[in-house]
């Protein structure tokens, strides 16, 4: 999917998605939580699926207790679907993290993600998701 194909709605919600990733760039963990729904389910490389509490937790001991830093990132869109109030989001990511000794994580991996943005009062947050290793052939 080319953006300049895209029509206004995908358009949005695809600048939500980046807005997500700008959050967690900024280490602003609040913003980048209150994309995920109070009922969020996914399931990224960690042994089980989390919920948003989960995603919460995560966040936080990466960036504050192991000084991780999300320096550079990536996003290449493959597809937007809406059905109804749901929008599901195929895409993958490639990002560079810095640990607290400045060294560099993370360069040359891609990442598969799917997000599930669901459209509510407030505007869309994720009810879901995945994410895994991106297998380039």
């Amino acid at each position: 999917m080319k953006k300049n194909i895209l029509n206004d709605e995908q358009k949005h919600i695809w600048a939500i998605e980046k807005a997500y990733w700008d959050a967690l760039k900024s280490e602003n963990i609040a913003k980048f939580l209150n994309f995920y729904h109070k009922d969020f389910i996914g399931w990224s490389d960690a042994p089980k699926p989390a919920n948003k509490d989960g995603v919460r937790d995560s966040s936080l001991y990466m960036v504050k207790k192991m000084g991780m830093k999300l320096c550079v990132y990536n996003l290449n869109l493959f597809a937007i679907q809406f059905i109804e109030n749901v929008a599901v989001v195929h895409y993958s990511s490639n990002s560079v993290w810095k640990n607290e000794n400045g060294e560099s994580i993370g360069i040359d991996k891609w990442t598969k993600i799917t997000h599930i943005w669901m459209k509510a009062e407030d505007g869309y947050q994720i009810i879901g998701g995945a994410a895994a290793p991106l297998q380039v052939s």
